[in-house]
């Protein structure tokens, strides 16, 4: 599905029963200004999420019992539902009209959701915590390599400098 559906009150518990993965809701209205923006919107990311997320619009006059059962006292308000067995839980919200990316950060964060302070924390002790990518281990080799090129220029100076020293002593015993 790549586009929102209309879903009615007495369709929406098999719809949810079917549903595999994410659900998210549009809850709006004709006569509503706001809502003509949020549409256009969901619509827009529809096809990047498919698979992944159905999108539905559900019209508030003719759904009154959704809209409660939701807890929605205004419009246009967007749900993300996370589809279980029995029912939904609500994962992700945006009241009021908003743009295509908030939309779009509200789903991702669901799909992708950053790793947790725990997982940071224990990552930061074991170092697995970054994932390295093959430019970061380009660089690091890179940063080796040159290490050990001024060591060894630091290896050569030393030595330089130590039969100067000798050289000098020489001439100072010389003298």
């Amino acid at each position: 599905m790549s586009e929102l559906q209309s879903i009615e009150y007495k369709d929406f518990d098999e719809m949810i029963n079917e549903a595999e993965g994410l659900v998210l809701l549009d809850f709006w209205a004709d006569w509503c200004g706001p809502c003509g923006s949020v549409g256009p919107a969901l619509e827009e990311l529809a096809p990047y999420y498919e698979g992944d997320v159905a999108f539905y619009k559900i019209d508030v006059d003719k759904n009154r019992e959704l809209m409660q059962a939701f807890g929605v006292k205004s419009i246009p308000t967007v749900l993300l539902l996370n589809a279980r067995e029995g029912g939904a839980d609500v994962v992700g919200q945006v009241v009021g009209a908003a743009g295509i990316l908030d939309y779009e950060y509200m789903i991702d964060q669901i799909l992708n959701p950053p790793p947790s302070l725990f997982e940071r924390i224990k990552g930061f002790f074991t170092g697995k915590g970054k994932e390295e990518s093959s430019e970061d281990v380009d660089e690091e080799q890179k940063s080796a390599e040159d290490s050990e090129e001024l060591v060894v220029e630091a290896k050569e100076t030393a030595d330089e400098g130590a039969e100067d020293s000798e050289e000098r002593e020489k001439v100072e015993t010389a003298v």
